[in-house]
């Protein structure tokens, strides 16, 4: 997998011909004065491509300046540019002429990208397509955000999660900053790849909140003593046995009302908490009609016709008098089934009919057509009326 150093060059005032160099704080020690912090990434992570990004007055010249390839190609670049920098005139076409006269005298390659100012929509949108086409499909990424506008690093981390989203084997490791110090006249790195993690834990909570999906939040807490309980819950939640999952999940409640998490980890624990209420509900209908609840809070149709349409019949076994602890008994259930679909006076009452359309409408969902009733196939052309009388099922059915 190539490395790639994503790095940004501002535009800067000269003094006496020349642009202000800083001497940067690195891990090894004081740098050498340079005027592009880029470099040093690129000394320290030794890429194979640099892109590049800057504006139409962009330091390009300064760049070339202190780039490492003989002096008798870049001294005629960087006179070449000049005037184009001063004049903020700068075109794609330039940067291509540059690329193709130092790339071959480099080990790492250059991509030297004009990007817009991105101070409207459409630009900043141009922003992020023009970063995503410079990064091929698998790839490690470093980013570097120290030298542009105030607006761009911003617009530099969107461009990354964009990059994640359209490009998911393409693997963003590092963002770093190079800060100046006004009053000491020096810069030092300053490491931002704590953005990346938080983001990670960040994007498992919205999977978690949108589909009830557990999974990510457990690989991330895999190292943790809550991490294999969480995973195996999580499993059981993906295959519909939310019963057997209520054990894991409770241990996984108790750990974190006793324990601390650390770090961003201790930003999914609301998440957590409020995803698994369902299990201190007392008996195993409730625990269904809450989830079927949330499910419908997500527009998730499947699940909730499927833990609706079974926490209906846990009840019905449950209150038909059956021992506590066979409200799951698979003959049981069948039984009872049955009974209620044979039964032409239920079926013409409130709740009969209601149970009927919750019985089509997660056969339909389950098989994925939209069956032979005209009322099944009319809810599922109109997500409206899905909705409507969704809710009002679950309302007569769950007594909610």
């Amino acid at each position: 997998m190539q490395k790639y150093l994503i790095s940004f060059l501002g535009r800067s005032p000269k003094r006496d011909g020349s642009y202000r160099t800083t001497v940067y704080q690195m891990p090894e020690g004081p740098s050498q004065p340079l005027a592009y912090f880029g470099y040093l990434l690129k000394q320290r992570f030794k890429p194979d491509c640099m892109v590049i990004l800057g504006t139409s007055g962009s330091m390009w010249d300064g760049l070339l300046d202190e780039m490492d390839i003989p002096k008798d190609i870049k001294t005629p670049l960087i006179e070449y540019l000049m005037e184009a920098v001063d004049q903020q005139q700068v075109s794609q076409v330039m940067l291509e002429k540059v690329m193709a006269a130092i790339n071959p005298h480099s080990t790492c390659q250059y991509q030297l990208l004009l990007i817009p100012f991105a101070r409207t929509e459409a630009e900043q949108l141009a922003m992020l397509q023009i970063v995503a086409s410079a990064i091929p499909e698998q790839a490690e990424v470093l980013l570097d955000i120290t030298h542009s506008f105030r607006h761009l690093p911003m617009m530099a981390y969107a461009a990354i999660q964009y990059l994640q989203v359209i490009k998911p084997q393409v693997l963003v490791t590092q963002i770093y900053y190079g800060e100046y110090n006004e009053d000491t006249k020096k810069g030092q790195l300053i490491d931002l790849s704590g953005l990346l993690h938080i983001q990670q834990w960040l994007n498992a909570a919205t999977l978690a909140n949108h589909t009830g999906d557990l999974t990510e939040v457990a690989h991330l807490l895999s190292n943790t003593g809550i991490g294999p309980d969480l995973a195996k819950a999580s499993f059981y939640m993906s295959v519909h046995r939310s019963d057997q999952a209520r054990s894991p999940l409770k241990k996984v409640r108790q750990a974190l009302n006793e324990e601390i998490l650390d770090g961003a980890a201790a930003l999914l624990k609301p998440v957590l908490m409020q995803k698994t209420e369902w299990v201190n509900e007392s008996y195993i209908y409730q625990r269904q009609s809450a989830q079927a609840l949330d499910a419908m809070a997500r527009k998730d149709y499947l699940r909730t016709s499927v833990y609706a349409f079974e926490a209906y019949l846990t009840r019905k076994v449950k209150e038909s008098g059956a021992q506590p602890g066979q409200e799951g008994n698979f003959q049981i259930r069948k039984e009872l089934q049955k009974s209620l679909d044979d039964d032409k006076i239920f079926r013409k009452t409130a709740e009969g009919e209601a149970y009927i359309l919750l019985r089509n409408l997660r056969n339909a969902l389950a098989h994925g057509g939209a069956g032979t009733q005209v009322e099944v196939q009319q809810l599922l052309n109109d997500q409206t009326k899905l909705d409507t009388k969704l809710h009002q099922v679950l309302c007569l059915l769950l007594n909610e």
